[in-house]
């Protein structure tokens, strides 16, 4: 089952709202699109790979409280270049996650966590850069945001797209 953002507006769109006239086509049409957006963005995997072949003894409190992973493991997948961990977008613990991605950026950013970042989807992995990580964190949250509207706008919440306050804070900061 997926797992995301988007679990309490499926909720929504598949219940028929009392006092609300809502056509069954109009709650297939939604949650379709919402499920092909979900689909789409599931099939992005971001791995995080240590950058070096040996990790630092004064690294690895660090890592652990990152990955949950023991000292031998991480040494392990540091020395194949294995990724440390990896997180996919708007699935599992998407919730926790985002702000996870959001803190790791700011880490490799200030340069106190030397990761590298490849994105993986469908099988293919490519680097990814800091900037590009900004970018992709921005861009996961406008996609939440414009489902986050179109939702509202299928439901009958709102009428006009400009009416549309945000469900969540920003966790992109």
């Amino acid at each position: 089952m997926v797992r995301g953002p988007f679990n309490k507006s499926l909720e929504r769109i598949c219940r028929p709202r009392q006092n609300h006239v809502t056509s069954n086509a109009a709650n297939r049409s939604t949650k379709s699109f919402v499920l092909q957006i979900i689909d789409t963005y599931a099939m992005t995997t971001l791995q995080f790979r240590y950058s070096q072949t040996v990790c630092p003894t004064a690294m690895i409190p660090s890592l652990r409280a990152l990955t949950g992973l023991s000292i031998s493991e991480i040494r392990n997948r540091v020395a194949t270049s294995q990724p440390l961990f990896e997180i996919v977008a708007f699935c599992n613990d998407w919730q926790d996650n985002r702000h996870k991605l959001v803190q790791i950026a700011h880490m490799i950013e200030d340069g106190s966590l030397p990761l590298t970042v490849t994105e993986g989807t469908n099988g293919a992995d490519s680097p990814v850069p800091l900037p590009m990580l900004l970018n992709l964190i921005q861009h996961f949250r406008q996609i939440e945001l414009e489902t986050q509207t179109d939702v509202a706008l299928e439901t009958g919440d709102i009428d006009d797209p400009r009416d549309f306050v945000p469900h969540d804070a920003d966790w992109t900061r």
